[in-house]
């Protein structure tokens, strides 16, 4: 006997079933995982603005131990930091860096993936071309930094984050892609946007379930800006993409030390000079180095003005530099400025881009040295915070502009302590064979530009300002946007 239900059933408990099937989906996606990771104590809620207090919280809770952290896409196991040496050792094949940044950056929707390997290389042919490189960076100061903060002799507020973006972004173009672009403000625009566009829509396609995001992708307008900017990179590329290829097939054409050309040399198969390629190669690294750029050169500019006492010891320093160079800045002078190095490697440890550092997706299932056991596909990370808490700083919870340089001296190590240097003790740039390639690049461009403020400028907060506090969004860090900083040009006869 065939037993047939009524059609109301099905309309009033249409929902019920949508729900069913919505937890179980849940239940295998999510709960398998957190089964696996059962032995870690979870601290924090996924739906949190910020993580910063569930991590504090769980370090103050777990020291030496691991705890759970739930952030997007999956669950982070937060690793001790007596961890470090050991996750550093291991292979790509083991802990993976690639597959744990493009998961959390959903790439296949955002364009941002490239071969590390091209990166890397492409990196370090800019670094070691530094010094031919050098006049690029003047021309490109001299062009605009007056534009920025002003030449008015009288004091002038001016908020930072805007200026100092499009400054970065024109200096790294310079270097990266030659005049004629860093000039172009079509290029600089879709170079500074594709980041704000990319994480938006990370957050975005994060907040809908994964099995819809192929489809989600395309009612998303930040998904569409960013195939939009690529499209404009492209097209831009072209005709100086196209002058490239038929240079380099001149025997007297020397190779220029720029990211086209990098990008050329170092791209796998051959794709560095397919437009496409070369195109969204450019963006992603713009993407890498002119928002941590400025970033970190905006917290260097409100610690200035928070502690003015630094302000003259660090002139001095560079004025003496400067006379001792015959007059001119060289790159050898900025190895050689002791101060404004520990000036910004101490801005870094109070002013971190991230809560975390090490980042790393397990390709199989990995037990570490104090029994520590992390099943396959977990991401695991630890935190940027010991360097405000290890044992080896007197005070660390207080700014100390020159306390690397005092702790050189001691240990007769002036390495072990520089800006670019990392260590166990010191994640800003990352540690091991995947620290931030461009760090040593990044340096000298934020040296280069803090010098030019030191020397024809005078900067403070208003009368009852102090530093802002700084932003919290999910793991990242970043300085408040809104606070205006004083600044007055000096005199000609300094």
């Amino acid at each position: 006997m065939d037993i047939q239900l009524p059609t109301f059933w099905f309309k009033d408990n249409l929902r019920l079933v949508v729900l069913l099937l919505c937890f179980v989906v849940a239940y295998y996606a999510f709960g398998s995982r957190r089964s696996k990771l059962g032995d870690f104590p979870v601290i924090g809620n996924q739906d949190s603005a910020d993580f910063r207090t569930a991590l504090e919280e769980g370090c103050r809770k777990y020291p030496g131990s691991a705890f759970i952290l739930p952030t997007p896409i999956r669950p982070t196991v937060i690793l001790p930091a007596n961890l470090v040496e050991e996750v550093i050792r291991e292979p790509e094949d083991v802990l993976a860096t690639r597959e744990e940044v493009d998961d959390r950056f959903l790439v296949k929707y955002t364009l941002m993936t490239a071969d590390d390997h091209m990166i890397r290389r492409s990196v370090n042919l800019i670094t070691r071309n530094i010094n031919e490189i050098m006049d690029d960076i003047t021309d490109e100061l001299d062009l605009a930094i007056s534009k920025v903060f002003g030449a008015d002799t009288t004091w002038q507020a001016i908020n930072v984050h805007t200026p100092i973006l499009q400054l970065v972004a024109k200096i790294n173009s310079r270097v990266f892609v030659g005049l004629e672009l860093s000039q172009n403000v079509e290029w600089v625009d879709a170079i500074i946007n594709y980041t704000v566009q990319l994480m938006t829509a990370v957050k975005k396609l994060l907040d809908c379930p994964a099995f819809l995001r192929s489809a989600v992708q395309y009612l998303l307008p930040e998904i569409r800006t960013i195939h939009q900017s690529l499209a404009s990179c492209c097209r831009l590329l072209q005709p100086i993409l196209e002058e490239r290829r038929q240079n380099l097939a001149k025997p007297s054409f020397k190779k220029p030390a720029d990211m086209i050309q990098g990008v050329i040399d170092y791209a796998p198969q051959g794709q560095g000079s397919i437009l496409e390629f070369q195109g969204r190669s450019q963006m992603i690294l713009g993407l890498a180095s002119t928002h941590t750029t400025s970033i970190t050169l905006q917290n260097a500019l409100y610690d200035l003005a928070a502690y003015p006492q630094y302000l003259q010891p660090l002139r001095d320093e560079l004025e003496d530099m400067i006379e001792q160079d015959g007059g001119k800045l060289l790159t050898k002078s900025f190895l050689m400025l002791r101060k404004m190095d520990s000036f910004l490697r101490e801005s870094q440890r109070m002013n971190p881009i991230d809560l975390l550092s090490l980042r790393r997706k397990t390709k199989i299932a990995t037990v570490f040295s104090d029994g520590t056991a992390i099943p396959a596909g977990t991401s695991i990370a630890i935190p940027v915070s010991i360097v405000r808490e290890n044992d080896i700083l007197t005070n660390p919870g207080v700014f100390d502009a020159f306390r690397f340089e005092r702790l050189a001296e001691a240990e007769g190590n002036f390495n072990k302590y520089l800006y670019v240097s990392t260590d166990g003790n010191s994640l800003g740039f990352g540690h091991g064979v995947h620290a931030c390639p461009g760090r040593f690049f990044a340096a000298i461009e934020i040296k280069f530009i803090l010098a030019h403020i030191l020397l024809y400028y005078d900067i403070k907060f208003a009368e009852g300002t102090r530093r802002p506090k700084t932003t919290y969004y999910g793991t990242n860090i970043g300085p408040n946007l809104d606070v205006e900083i004083m600044f007055r040009r000096r005199s000609k006869d300094t």
